[in-house]
């Protein structure tokens, strides 16, 4: 059976919540209202299953973005998907947030960090850098990630190998 997967993402402005299964999207919730995001979540997730006609208890699975982005808005996400991991005893993994960014086609995709320096990443990297200036063909979100970016991402079926996948700070017996 596929996993049914909560994804969460508050590393950046916009906030992503998202229910997806079998590759596919069923429901997608954005939360505009930075620096609320913390306040806002929960039933943000309500309204997510909603739309989706599923429960809480339907979640089979959990990906949270790990940032880079927001240090507040990353724990946000991380401490409410350990919660419900630890409360359903489900897995989590973590997904880096410029990852789940839409590339619009460019060779690297970046956010914006404040003070004059930016997080990025090459396409077909995993490791996010910081950088002084953009390099050529970047494509610079003002956003974050949009839920369709993350699908692939997202291991298709649950085994032992994918909580290889759970970083180890956001890893336990439980999770």
């Amino acid at each position: 059976m596929h996993p049914l997967w909560l994804i969460l993402d508050t590393a950046c402005p916009r906030a992503l919540i998202a229910l997806a299964q079998n590759g596919e999207v069923l429901a997608e919730v954005y939360l505009d209202e930075y620096k609320r995001h913390g306040e806002k979540l929960a039933s943000a997730i309500d309204r997510c299953l909603a739309q989706a006609g599923c429960q809480i208890g339907n979640i089979t699975a959990v990906a949270v973005g790990t940032g880079p982005g927001s240090f507040i808005g990353v724990r946000i996400a991380m401490a409410h998907a350990k919660g419900l991991c630890t409360a359903l005893q489900i897995p989590l993994i973590g997904f880096n947030t410029l990852a789940g960014i839409d590339s619009q086609k460019a060779n690297w995709v970046a956010i914006d960090a404040r003070r004059g320096e930016y997080y990025g990443l090459e396409i077909g990297r995993k490791q996010a850098v910081i950088l002084k200036s953009l390099p050529e063909n970047t494509y610079l979100e003002s956003k974050g990630p949009v839920a369709r970016q993350i699908l692939a991402l997202l291991p298709s079926e649950m085994n032992d190998e994918t909580l290889t996948l759970v970083p180890n700070y956001i890893r336990d017996s439980q999770c």
